[in-house]
């Protein structure tokens, strides 16, 4: 009774009415027997030895099974703004691509447009399309694709100007707003269809599709924003067939990390690419594939130390790996050092053991390796 002299109390110096008292009592005793009727019948003693439950057991229904939540694996995307674009387009970006593309897709924190300052040619009032997607590398999202909406008027090269601009290699975007609507905040219809259009042709190019010059296809060229108002806003079967391949090959969540590495090394950035690859590695521990393809990565790049040990590293996680045997083997071959020879040998001989197609495929790959460094292939609209 002191709880509920207390509640009554408190209630009273409120100025409230003592009717409360009485639904709190009601209150009580209504628990009290809900609490006799609905658990009572469940209880029973224990009945003597030798006899008979007075009360047959209660059956005991299955505990419902937990909910399992299944990883999605499919490549994410992110659409940030650069400068000041309103969340409407921003999200009119993201629906566009979840619509039309088997990915997730992401908004992400938005970007100062001073990010483009480096990129800014003053003679022209434009942006530097090239010299901005090398900056928007720099501190890019984790994400597979990136791809940034601003309001920045854009040209690269002899160009005048350009919707878009993709890098395929480096998998950023961007998309200008700049000639195609005057409101930044939000898309009208007219808008929305253009960007819509925009957005499906640079994360097209994001994803490994290059131009396709079929009237059908969203991937063609274009332009005007005249023409971009009666142009197609989906891909060509034969641009979806390619598509559906690329992101089966990009699946992996680590190929985000593998990307920033080989951006960093082509550009000489080897520290950088160091510092990624050492991210991969912590993220995806027990992946031996990934462990490969970074080294590979590195061997392209001719930083040979570090790709001797990324195979080392994939064959400690398993030592019957051909294809490291292979590659640690054109790696050390590569580096020429006396006591690299002999042990090249040992590897390419495991590895033909293992997978007699190397016998006939490792002395093309080994001629070929060191030669497929390049910078990073762009694509715009």
């Amino acid at each position: 009774m002191r709880g509920v002299d207390l509640k009554y109390r408190l209630v009273r110096d409120e100025g409230r009415t003592t009717g409360t008292l009485l639904a709190l009592g009601s209150l009580v005793r209504g628990a009290v027997l809900w609490f006799v009727t609905a658990l009572a019948p469940a209880v029973t003693l224990a009945a003597p030895a030798g006899s008979s439950p007075a009360v047959a057991p209660q059956s005991i229904e299955p505990p419902a099974p937990r909910r399992v939540t299944v990883p999605d694996h499919r490549p994410l995307v992110v659409v940030r703004a650069l400068g000041h674009v309103g969340p409407a387009h921003l999200r009119h970006a993201c629906r566009t691509i979840l619509e039309h593309y088997p990915v997730r897709c992401e908004i992400g924190p938005a970007r100062d447009v001073m990010t483009a300052r480096a990129a800014w040619n003053d003679r022209r009032r434009q942006v530097d399309g090239r010299a901005l997607l090398d900056r928007l590398f720099v501190d890019r999202t984790d994400a597979l694709v990136e791809v940034d909406l601003t309001p920045l008027d854009i040209y690269e090269g002899t160009r005048p100007y350009v919707f878009g601009l993709a890098s395929l290699s480096d998998r950023v975007a961007v998309v200008s707003l700049a000639r195609v609507t005057d409101d930044f905040r939000r898309p009208d219809v007219t808008s929305a269809n253009r960007i819509r259009k925009l957005v499906l042709h640079e994360v097209g190019h994001a994803l490994g599709l290059g131009h396709h010059d079929d009237p059908a296809c969203v991937m063609r060229q274009d332009g005007t924003p005249e023409s971009l108002d009666f142009a197609p806003d989906d891909l060509c079967d034969g641009c979806r067939r390619e598509l559906l391949r690329r992101l089966d090959l990009l699946a992996h969540p680590g190929q985000a990390y593998l990307d920033r590495v080989r951006g960093h090394l082509v550009r000489g950035e080897i520290e950088d690419a160091r510092f990624h690859a050492t991210r991969a590695l912590h993220r995806f521990p027990t992946d031996a594939g990934l462990a490969i393809a970074l080294g590979r990565a590195f061997l392209d790049a001719a930083v040979l130390n570090d790709a001797i040990s990324l195979f080392e590293l994939a064959l400690h996680r398993n030592p019957d790996l051909p294809e490291a045997h292979a590659y640690r083997a054109i790696a050390l071959d590569a580096r020429g050092r006396p006591e690299d020879l002999a042990r090249a040998r040992e590897h390419f001989a495991r590895a033909v053991e293992l997978d007699p197609r190397w016998a006939s495929s490792a002395r093309g790959r080994q001629a070929s390796a060191l030669a497929r460094a390049q910078g990073p292939h762009r694509s715009s609209r």
